[in-house]
């Protein structure tokens, strides 16, 4: 097995659904709070830190506020791409699954980023 699969399978372990959510929801609130004082939100390493020892005291898994800061960057494109992806037109959606539906020709030609939405959609949408 080379380093890859290992680095793969420890970030699964460390970043499961549940987690993710926990962090999006902290992110969230971020938002919220500042938006009633009047602040903008501006998150710095101090700020990822502080998510990344918040997540260790509750879930016991060692994050880094860089490993904090890049999961939100992937969320965030996955988000992005995911939007675009429903919004398309001549593309059908499946509420049920959550999952945009397009002929088979389509997805042959989608990116790697784009493919992976075809049998899952994106759960944070």
């Amino acid at each position: 097995m080379d380093g890859n699969n290992s680095d793969d399978n420890e970030n699964t372990k460390m970043w499961t659904p549940r987690i993710e959510t926990k962090l999006i929801n902290m992110l969230r609130d971020e938002v919220r709070n500042n938006q009633t004082t009047g602040r903008t939100t501006s998150w710095t390493i101090r700020h990822w830190n502080h998510y990344a020892n918040q997540l260790h005291n509750i879930y016991g898994f060692r994050y880094t506020g860089v490993k904090v800061r890049q999961k939100y960057q992937r969320l965030k494109a996955d988000y992005q791409t995911f939007k675009r992806l429903q919004a398309q037109t001549g593309l059908g959606w499946d509420p049920i699954i959550g999952t945009v539906v397009a002929p088979d020709e389509f997805w042959d030609k989608a990116s790697r980023n784009v493919k992976k939405f075809r049998t899952k959609g994106f759960e944070y949408f």
